[in-house]
This record gives structure tokens, sequence and C-alpha cells, in this order.
């Protein structure tokens, strides 16, 4: 699962809160296993790591929504990433 500390996507919010797992599940409604598995295929933002804990930024996963969910990593013709 691809792990980066810092987002080139979109610039942290000043105070932006970090979703667990737990609040991903919840607002994408999705199993932890499929949230993994779209991590590591470039479907989903890649959280960060905080010593053993993996965070996602709120305003990161937000921006990924209100842009309609797009793939982070483009996809092969293959299907490979």
């Amino acid at each position: 699962m691809p792990i980066h500390t810092l987002s080139r996507t979109f610039p942290p919010a000043p105070h932006d809160r970090l979703l667990t797992i737990e609040d991903l599940v919840a607002r994408l409604r999705r199993c932890k296993r499929a949230i993994y598995e779209d991590v590591a295929a470039g479907r989903i933002p890649a959280p960060i790591r905080i010593g053993r804990s993996v965070r996602w930024r709120e305003s990161e996963i937000a921006a990924w929504i209100a842009a309609g969910c797009p793939p982070i990593r483009p996809q092969s013709e293959n299907g490979a990433a």
C-alpha cells in the first residue's frame, strides 16, 4: 500500500482533520479491505503514516469526492497501474 508523508495533489489545510479507516468506511460506505485495495490500485488518495497509524487528510478526501472520485494514478491500457 503506498504511503506518503506529503501530499503533492492537495496542500494540507491549516487545521485539517485526520480521518481514520473507520471514518473512511463510514464516509465512502465501503469495507476496510476495499478501501485498502483501492489505495493500492491508485483509486483513492494515499494515507499518511503517523507512527504505526494510518490517516487520511479530510481536505484531500473531500476534494477527491468533490472532483467525482477520479483515479489518483492513471491506469495503463492493460489495466495495470
